[in-house]
Protein backbone atom coordinates (compact mmCIF):
# COMPACT_ATOMS: atom_id res chain seq x y z
CA UNK A 1 0.00 0.00 0.00
CA UNK A 2 2.46 2.42 0.83
CA UNK A 3 4.71 1.48 -2.14
CA UNK A 4 1.91 2.65 -4.31
CA UNK A 5 1.30 5.65 -2.37
CA UNK A 6 4.63 6.78 -3.03
CA UNK A 7 4.46 6.21 -6.95
CA UNK A 8 1.33 7.69 -7.23
CA UNK A 9 2.61 10.67 -5.65
CA UNK A 10 6.06 10.26 -7.93
CA UNK A 11 3.57 10.57 -10.80
CA UNK A 12 1.58 13.56 -9.24
CA UNK A 13 5.12 15.11 -9.01
CA UNK A 14 6.28 13.94 -12.71
CA UNK A 15 2.48 15.63 -13.76
CA UNK A 16 3.15 18.60 -11.98
CA UNK A 17 6.51 19.30 -13.37
CA UNK A 18 5.99 18.60 -16.99
CA UNK A 19 2.78 20.99 -16.46
CA UNK A 20 5.27 23.65 -15.06
CA UNK A 21 7.22 23.06 -18.19
CA UNK A 22 4.23 23.37 -20.69
CA UNK A 23 4.21 26.85 -19.12
CA UNK A 24 7.50 27.93 -20.27
CA UNK A 25 7.11 26.57 -23.74
CA UNK A 26 5.62 28.68 -26.41
CA UNK A 27 2.26 28.12 -27.50
CA UNK A 28 2.08 25.49 -30.53
CA UNK A 29 -0.54 27.49 -31.98
CA UNK A 30 -1.89 30.56 -32.20
CA UNK A 31 -5.14 29.90 -30.59
CA UNK A 32 -5.41 30.81 -26.84
CA UNK A 33 -5.45 28.07 -24.20
CA UNK A 34 -3.55 25.44 -26.84
CA UNK A 35 -1.19 23.25 -25.19
CA UNK A 36 0.86 19.32 -25.74
CA UNK A 37 -0.83 18.13 -22.75
CA UNK A 38 2.46 16.72 -21.33
CA UNK A 39 1.06 15.67 -17.94
CA UNK A 40 -1.40 13.37 -19.14
CA UNK A 41 1.67 11.39 -19.76
CA UNK A 42 1.84 10.40 -16.26
CA UNK A 43 -1.96 10.41 -16.35
CA UNK A 44 -1.99 7.33 -18.66
CA UNK A 45 0.96 5.76 -17.01
CA UNK A 46 -1.22 6.02 -13.83
CA UNK A 47 -4.26 4.09 -15.96
CA UNK A 48 -2.48 1.20 -17.33
CA UNK A 49 -0.57 0.48 -13.99
CA UNK A 50 -3.09 1.30 -11.13
CA UNK A 51 -6.22 1.73 -12.59
CA UNK A 52 -8.78 4.38 -13.57
CA UNK A 53 -9.51 5.19 -9.71
CA UNK A 54 -5.68 5.39 -9.29
CA UNK A 55 -5.34 8.03 -12.13
CA UNK A 56 -8.15 10.47 -11.47
CA UNK A 57 -6.35 10.97 -7.94
CA UNK A 58 -2.99 11.51 -9.89
CA UNK A 59 -5.03 13.73 -12.34
CA UNK A 60 -7.20 15.57 -9.71
CA UNK A 61 -4.15 16.08 -7.35
CA UNK A 62 -2.13 17.83 -10.69
CA UNK A 63 -4.61 19.98 -11.84
CA UNK A 64 -5.28 21.22 -8.50
CA UNK A 65 -2.00 21.95 -7.64
CA UNK A 66 -1.36 23.11 -10.84
CA UNK A 67 -3.65 25.70 -10.88
CA UNK A 68 -2.67 26.98 -7.53
CA UNK A 69 1.30 27.50 -9.02
CA UNK A 70 0.17 28.46 -12.47
CA UNK A 71 -3.02 29.44 -12.90
CA UNK A 72 -6.13 30.89 -11.25
CA UNK A 73 -9.43 30.17 -10.42
CA UNK A 74 -11.76 29.87 -14.08
CA UNK A 75 -8.30 27.94 -15.29
CA UNK A 76 -8.88 25.31 -12.54
CA UNK A 77 -12.34 24.91 -13.66
CA UNK A 78 -11.45 24.23 -17.40
CA UNK A 79 -8.43 21.99 -16.93
CA UNK A 80 -11.50 19.94 -14.24
CA UNK A 81 -13.65 19.74 -17.29
CA UNK A 82 -11.11 19.01 -19.54
CA UNK A 83 -9.26 16.47 -16.83
CA UNK A 84 -12.17 14.56 -15.92
CA UNK A 85 -13.77 14.19 -18.94
CA UNK A 86 -10.40 13.17 -20.52
CA UNK A 87 -9.74 10.64 -17.97
CA UNK A 88 -13.37 9.26 -18.03
CA UNK A 89 -13.03 8.70 -21.59
CA UNK A 90 -9.58 7.16 -21.90
CA UNK A 91 -10.82 4.70 -18.65
CA UNK A 92 -13.84 3.60 -20.47
CA UNK A 93 -11.60 2.89 -23.59
CA UNK A 94 -8.18 1.48 -21.64
CA UNK A 95 -11.09 -0.96 -19.92
CA UNK A 96 -12.34 -2.76 -23.05
CA UNK A 97 -8.74 -3.20 -23.78
CA UNK A 98 -9.21 -3.05 -27.69
CA UNK A 99 -7.10 0.25 -27.95
CA UNK A 100 -3.02 0.72 -26.98
CA UNK A 101 -1.90 3.46 -24.68
CA UNK A 102 -1.74 5.82 -27.89
CA UNK A 103 -5.33 5.53 -29.03
CA UNK A 104 -6.64 5.79 -25.27
CA UNK A 105 -4.56 8.65 -24.65
CA UNK A 106 -5.61 10.12 -28.52
CA UNK A 107 -9.15 10.20 -27.42
CA UNK A 108 -8.02 11.72 -23.84
CA UNK A 109 -6.64 14.57 -26.21
CA UNK A 110 -10.25 14.89 -28.16
CA UNK A 111 -12.09 14.77 -25.09
CA UNK A 112 -10.29 17.56 -23.20
CA UNK A 113 -10.35 19.58 -26.13
CA UNK A 114 -14.15 19.02 -27.03
CA UNK A 115 -15.22 19.35 -22.89
CA UNK A 116 -13.24 22.66 -22.31
CA UNK A 117 -14.50 24.48 -25.48
CA UNK A 118 -17.82 23.03 -24.32
CA UNK A 119 -17.34 24.99 -20.79
CA UNK A 120 -16.07 28.00 -22.97
CA UNK A 121 -19.56 27.74 -25.17
CA UNK A 122 -21.51 27.72 -21.99
CA UNK A 123 -19.58 30.41 -19.90
CA UNK A 124 -19.98 33.06 -22.36
CA UNK A 125 -23.69 31.74 -24.08
CA UNK A 126 -22.55 31.51 -27.46
CA UNK A 127 -22.49 28.72 -29.80
CA UNK A 128 -19.31 30.88 -31.92
CA UNK A 129 -16.69 28.62 -30.39
CA UNK A 130 -18.10 25.54 -32.51
CA UNK A 131 -15.87 27.06 -35.61
CA UNK A 132 -12.77 25.86 -33.64
CA UNK A 133 -13.96 22.58 -32.89
CA UNK A 134 -12.28 20.54 -36.13
CA UNK A 135 -8.92 22.50 -35.13
CA UNK A 136 -9.32 21.72 -31.58
CA UNK A 137 -10.00 18.42 -32.53
CA UNK A 138 -7.12 18.09 -34.53
CA UNK A 139 -4.54 19.23 -31.98
CA UNK A 140 -5.91 17.01 -29.66
CA UNK A 141 -5.66 14.24 -31.15
CA UNK A 142 -2.57 14.62 -32.60
CA UNK A 143 -0.96 15.91 -28.61
CA UNK A 144 -2.38 12.53 -27.24
CA UNK A 145 -1.18 10.99 -30.03
CA UNK A 146 2.35 12.07 -28.89
CA UNK A 147 2.18 11.66 -24.97
CA UNK A 148 0.70 8.62 -25.94
CA UNK A 149 3.80 7.29 -27.77
CA UNK A 150 5.38 8.30 -25.29
CA UNK A 151 3.68 6.61 -22.56
CA UNK A 152 3.78 3.33 -24.07
CA UNK A 153 7.52 3.62 -24.30
CA UNK A 154 7.72 4.33 -20.64
CA UNK A 155 5.23 1.36 -19.88
CA UNK A 156 7.90 -0.84 -21.64
CA UNK A 157 10.51 -0.01 -19.85
CA UNK A 158 9.20 0.92 -16.38
CA UNK A 159 9.28 -1.91 -14.21
CA UNK A 160 7.18 -1.26 -11.53
CA UNK A 161 4.00 -3.15 -10.27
Amino acid sequence: MAARMARLAVLTALALALSGLEQLLPAPSALPGIKLGLANLAVVIALYRYGARDALLVSTARILLASFMFSNLSGMLYSLAGGLCALGAMALVYRCRAFSPIGVSALGGFAHNAAQLAVAAFAVRTAHFAAYFPILAFLGLASGILNGWVANLSLKRLHFP
